[in-house]
């Protein structure tokens, strides 16, 4: 249940976030072996990292607790992104493929923490690029080696850099991938390589229309596998 994750250096693109950038940080490949890939599909989408296997249904009785506190704090807080926005959230990614768009509270969101806090994740995940954008989930950036939820059953995962153009970040670096641009692709289309230091990135969904659709701790959720990729975009 631990990896090297994403970056407290986000901290410093949180004006290419708040832009409307379009990031997104993947999973690692080096996971244990209770992760396994979601789904053929994702495989065939060109991600080779992997995934948490457990559903919300089969988490053993104490990390389903946890998961119900998590989910009685926010699974309804704010159900559109307008409810977000009008409890002090803001948009600070364009709704990304897999993983929907991040809200969140401050600059250093992105940033992360020191320790995990269940009970206070970093980033609202909704499923659109409009105010009426539903919830999906949660995301957590936490630098060290953190505890997680009980068990061996969260996926963190980390990318050592993102791809910004115009002063936005536009797509994440991953060799070989027909929807990330690696970091040659990056610098040929005019972009500039940002390199993120070692934090740790989890995603929990938990959203109503979300948490019976992929694996409560997936990288990325089917749901949303229409969201936005630089090498797919019109």
């Amino acid at each position: 249940m631990r990896s090297t994750g994403i970056s407290r250096g986000l901290a410093v693109l949180v004006l290419g976030f708040v832009a409307g950038a379009a990031t997104v940080m993947l999973a690692d490949p080096n996971t244990p072996e209770t992760r396994v890939v979601l789904s053929a599909d994702t495989a065939a989408a060109g991600h080779s990292h992997t995934e948490s296997a457990i559903t919300y249904d089969q988490l053993p009785k104490k990390t389903k607790a946890q998961v119900d506190q998590v989910i009685a704090l926010w699974a309804t807080k704010y159900p559109t992104a307008a409810d977000a926005a009008k409890g002090g959230w803001f948009k600070a990614t364009r709704s990304l493929y897999g993983i929907g768009a991040h809200y969140i509270e401050n600059a250093t969101s992105f940033g992360g923490t020191a320790t995990f806090d269940m009970l206070k994740p970093n980033i609202l995940l909704y499923d659109g690029e409009g105010p009426d954008a539903k919830f999906a989930g949660v995301s957590y950036v936490v630098g060290g080696s953190p505890e997680g939820f009980d068990g061996a059953y969260d996926s963190w995962h980390s990318h050592k850099s993102v791809c910004s153009q115009g002063g936005t970040v536009t797509s994440l670096t991953e060799d070989d991938s027909p929807i990330w641009q690696s970091e040659s692709e990056c610098t040929a289309g005019g972009g500039r390589v940002i390199p993120l230091a070692n934090d740790n990135m989890m995603h929990l969904w938990i959203g109503p229309d979300y948490i019976d659709g992929a694996p409560i701790f997936a990288h990325d959720h089917p749901k949303l596998f229409d969201g936005f990729s630089p090498k797919t975009a019109d």
